[in-house]
């Protein structure tokens, strides 16, 4: 439940810049991870229950997706 795991697909690779939004759009976190076998993983024992944007971004290429926090 403190964890998320992310799975990428063969579209990211490698380093990569993931950042959470709030559902008003404010940056709530801005992070470094490495996306390795088509996956990443990342602390959510901070974040209040709600709804966050995340932004996943690796060279070119960016993934855009809603998660929600119970």
């Amino acid at each position: 439940r403190d964890q998320a795991e992310l799975f990428t697909g063969t579209r990211l690779q490698g380093p990569a810049t993931l950042r959470l939004l709030d559902a008003s759009g404010r940056l709530v976190r801005q992070q470094q991870v490495v996306i390795t076998g088509r996956r990443t993983t990342f602390s959510t024992a901070d974040l209040a229950p709600g709804s966050y944007l995340l932004e996943l971004a690796a060279g070119t290429e960016q993934v855009r997706l809603w998660m929600v926090k119970d």
